[in-house]
């Protein structure tokens, strides 16, 4: 237990972190704080609580917990280009100490109070203020609980069902806060103020529009904002937490068709980390998979002027630029999820929380949006878990393996936006679950989506099997005339030996083979409706003539030590595996002899050393990328070795004590010097080895187990004479 008294001072540094480590049930650890304890943040990192308890997820009064106030800070990093929207929570309760389910009691709400206070406060020697916010002219100064004021509020909250509006800050679905009283806050419709105070739940995310710290004077738009501290007070959400999905697609889902507007309800929340701790996105969903019908998310991909959203996808571990690790959350931060049915639930666990991200070669947390380019740390490695659906790419066997793709849009290294499109025999073409609806982003300059086959515009777009091809129309759009570069980067399990993709330029009446060249540049002149949108650019995908996969030769003869198969293709590129199978003795069965993966020769072989006696059926399984599966017509042999396989005999058979070899005739036996004799358990296991001079000998196996065994004989070239079974009584 760690008691931190009245009048003490604690303070958690900005790189360290508390993992409760007992596994005792009594009894447990726990943190009591009357005095100040401050989890601290800057650009180097954020102080976090890991999983706590004996059981993680358990609410039980006697678990590992933290009881008291805390002080927990998040770093906003300013500087050139980080004026801008954050999506941001708040890590602690302002309203009770209950631990567990906060919101289904009506309590547990947290405040914006302290993001504007003025107060400073010092921590190991560095002043802590909070951001700007302000109301908006509509509610006026400290009456309002801000300390400025401004033509349009600073803070908001999401709601999806109101009308999309770019005319106005305060006319869309994002809904300004026009005053705040501790934990509750009125909110602005237009330019009216609600006329009663509400309160906002714990794990509510909302948009802070990022000016600097709160000693500014100013919020004109010109002035370069400050590297900044908040700190919200309170105590620590802890154990699980119910929060209510508010916004549901189940009503209507209305999307609008290549170039009309999205409408309707899409089923977007704005969700916030609840913990003082990075949280794993596809933890959250695997803990609500069994009821949630939900597997989207969606985090702000860039801080400067081309505020854009990354999509990821938890079913199938896709998202939509590769150059992100949209998988976590850093704590302070928020995201959208999209809800699929009505009154669905999100329950937030002390398993979802990480403390060391594998990042490449980096196991730092994500920090809060600490960098101009990304809020979210760039992955060189790609995802690592298993779903309970699909594998994500770097864990899949040919059999399972999809193809994916990823393009991109490109003024320049900011400004720039990117989306997935994958295949596979488990996807539909129209939109699903699996596909992931593009948001844009706050104010994105560049737009880069592909439509599903019923015209949804999506930043992840799972469809069926390529087949014989597919052709997927795309949409770019740019807020700024000028010179673009559309690229394909990345291109994973499509063979190029088998397909081309090419990139038709419907405006330009042109084409590229952009899996050969990776990058096609054109032209967006706004003032031409054709040079940009959805109409313009079509993704085609297209078997080559002659390409396909052909099994041209499958055989099965007689050889010195057994029945040699071999098979022959054509056109298969690298990612076939196939799998060498012998009918079993029912005649109806077949059993697994060998397996390997296509290595592009299209020449393949196989030695059964142990024929059957008389008849041999074997057939030839074939997996394609996709997964799909064909087989060969059967090929058989006759092996009639009478227990053994002819060039040299053993006997008795069954033995008891002794075992006599033979060697009858075979390639070299006239010139041989010596044999190797190897002896095997059914296993395969070696038990015994010799070299003999002699061409007929005997060994003692008195001592082996009862059971099978195999015996290999060789000339001393190496050449082998075969095997033989016999049988130890």
């Amino acid at each position: 237990m760690l008691t931190n008294n009245s009048g003490a001072t604690f303070n958690l540094g900005s790189t360290s972190n508390i993992t409760f480590k007992n596994t005792r049930s009594s009894p447990n650890c726990s943190v009591t704080n009357s005095g100040t304890f401050t989890l601290e943040s800057d650009q180097y990192g954020s102080a976090s609580i890991g999983q706590s308890g004996t059981t993680p997820n358990s609410t039980a009064a006697n678990n590992n917990q933290f009881t008291g106030l805390y002080n927990v800070q998040r770093y906003i990093s300013g500087g050139s280009g980080n004026r801008g929207y954050r999506l941001l929570s708040i890590p602690v309760n302002v309203s009770s100490n209950t631990i567990g389910d906060l919101n289904a009691s009506g309590t547990g709400n947290i405040s914006f109070a302290n993001l504007n206070s003025k107060t400073t406060t010092v921590v190991n020697g560095n002043a802590v203020v909070g951001t700007v916010t302000v109301p908006g002219a509509y509610t006026g100064g400290p009456s309002g609980g801000f300390s400025t004021v401004n033509a349009n509020p600073t803070l908001y909250v999401y709601d999806e069902t109101k009308t999309t509006s770019t005319n106005t800050f305060t006319g869309g679905k994002t809904i300004g806060i026009a005053s705040i009283s501790g934990s509750t806050v009125k909110t602005l419709t237009g330019t009216t103020t609600s006329s009663s105070y509400i309160n906002i739940p714990v794990t509510t995310g909302f948009m802070l529009y990022f000016i600097g710290d709160a000693n500014r004077t100013t919020t004109a738009s010109t002035p370069v904002p400050e590297n900044t501290t908040i700190t919200s007070i309170g105590t620590l959400n802890q154990a699980n937490i119910t929060f209510k999905l508010w916004n549901t697609s189940a009503t209507t889902m209305s999307f609008g068709g290549p170039e009309a507007p999205a409408t309707g309800k899409k089923g977007f929340n704005l969700v916030g980390n609840p913990y003082p701790c990075t949280i794993d996105l596809h933890q959250l969903w695997l803990d609500n998979s069994s009821a949630a019908g939900w597997v989207n998310f969606t985090v702000v991909k860039s801080l400067g002027t081309n505020q854009t959203f990354a999509s990821y996808n938890a079913s199938t571990g896709f998202q939509s630029d590769p150059t992100l690790f949209t998988q976590y959350v850093p704590s302070g931060g928020a995201f959208f999820i999209q809800a699929t049915t009505a009154s669905q639930t999100v329950i937030f666990k002390e398993d979802i929380k990480t403390t060391s991200v594998q990042i490449g070669t980096s196991t730092t947390p994500p920090l809060l949006m600490s960098t101009p380019k990304s809020d979210i740390l760039a992955s060189t490695a790609g995802t690592a878990f298993k779903s309970t659906a699909l594998l994500p790419f770097s864990q899949r066997t040919p059999e399972n393996a999809y193809q994916v793709l990823h393009l991109k849009l490109e003024k320049d290294s900011t400004l720039n936006d990117w989306c997935a499109v994958a295949f596979n025999k488990a996807f539909d073409d129209k939109y699903d679950h699996n596909d992931a609806y593009d948001m844009d982003g706050f104010a994105p300059k560049v737009f880069m989506s592909s439509y599903t086959s019923d015209g949804v515009r999506t930043g992840i777009n799972t469809l069926g099997e390529i087949g014989t091809g597919k052709k997927v129309k795309l949409y770019v759009k740019s807020t700024t005339d000028g010179l673009y570069a559309l690229k394909m980067p990345d291109i994973n399990n499509i063979d190029l030996t088998q397909y081309k993709v090419n990139l038709i330029d419907n405006f330009k009446k042109d084409s590229l083979d952009i899996g050969k060249y990776g990058v096609y540049n054109f032209n967006i002149t706004n003032a031409d409706t054709s040079s940009f949108g959805g109409n313009r650019f079509v993704l085609s995908i297209q078997q080559l003539p002659g390409a396909k996969y052909q099994l041209t030769k499958f055989t099965a003869q007689k050889a010195a030590d057994g029945v040699f198969l071999n098979w022959v293709t054509k056109n298969e590129g690298s990612n076939y595996f196939f799998t060498l199978e012998k009918q079993q003795a029912n005649g109806t069965d077949y059993a697994p002899l060998y397996t390997t993966q296509g290595d592009g020769s299209g020449s393949y072989k196989y030695t059964d050393k142990i024929p059957a006696k008389g008849s041999n059926i074997y057939r030839l399984k074939q997996v394609d990328l996709l997964g799909n599966i064909t087989y060969s017509d059967l090929v058989s042999i006759d092996y009639d070795q009478s227990g053994n396989a002819g060039m040299f005999s053993v006997y008795p058979n069954p033995t008891a004590e002794t075992l006599n070899v033979n060697v009858t005739y075979g390639k070299n036996t006239t010139t041989a010097s010596s044999y190797k004799l190897n002896i095997y358990d059914a296993t395969g296991s070696l038990v015994m080895q010799k070299t003999s001079d002699n061409t007929a000998w005997s060994e003692n196996v008195e001592n082996f187990k009862p059971g099978i065994y195999i015996v290999e004989l060789k000339g001393n070239d190496g050449y082998s004479l075969g095997k033989a079974k016999f049988v130890k009584k």
